[in-house]
């Protein structure tokens, strides 16, 4: 069960699209990061924007996309420049697209092994 906060826009909640509101920051292609609950997995997505590597997501196009891997639960977690994917033993995998390159952490979502 998902309980969704001021963190991020709700995306998808019981395999349904949430209503997105019509406005720039989800009706324009911006670097995302997305939290997906499927019946089996959590699978964090991170899309590149702004950049010639990505051109980013609507969050219309997300709801597609995250519906396409079967997600029952899904939420826009922090974009733009901050939009980073690390992994434990390869690093940075994304290209984030602030012109100078990757933040400072501000914040994180961990995923660990119990």
């Amino acid at each position: 069960h998902v309980r969704y906060s001021t963190t991020g826009s709700p995306l998808i909640k019981n395999a349904q699209p949430y209503k997105l509101p019509d406005m720039d920051f989800s009706n324009n292609r911006h670097p995302r990061t997305f939290f997906c609950l499927t019946q089996e997995y959590i699978i964090l997505v991170t899309v590149d924007g702004r950049s010639e590597s990505g051109s980013g997501m609507t969050l219309q196009e997300a709801q597609k996309f995250l519906l396409k891997l079967k997600c029952t639960d899904a939420i826009n977690l922090d974009g733009g420049g901050s939009s980073t994917m690390w992994l434990r033993n390869k690093g940075i995998v994304n290209k984030p697209s602030d012109k100078t390159g990757e933040r400072r952490v501000a914040d994180a979502l961990l995923i660990l092994k119990r």
